[in-house]
């Protein structure tokens, strides 16, 4: 089962991070995947996108088909 986990770090950000994924993360701005900072959400935090190594996120917003 593939999803993603939000965890709250004692620094005040906030890490989404893929769940299963094929390698493990770690809630830090240093991660291996290199975590994005989304502008977008309205919120005093800050949230950082960590990638999926497995493409989660191209399947998920329309850039790859399963065939």
């Amino acid at each position: 089962m593939t999803g993603w986990d939000i965890v709250k770090v004692p620094t005040g950000r906030i890490h989404v991070m893929p769940l299963d994924d094929l390698r493990p993360h770690v809630a830090s701005d240093t991660c291996w995947c290199h975590p994005s900072e989304d502008d977008e959400e309205p919120i005093n935090e800050q949230l950082l996108i960590h990638h999926a190594l497995d493409r989660r996120e191209d399947f998920e917003n329309g850039k790859v088909r399963l065939s």
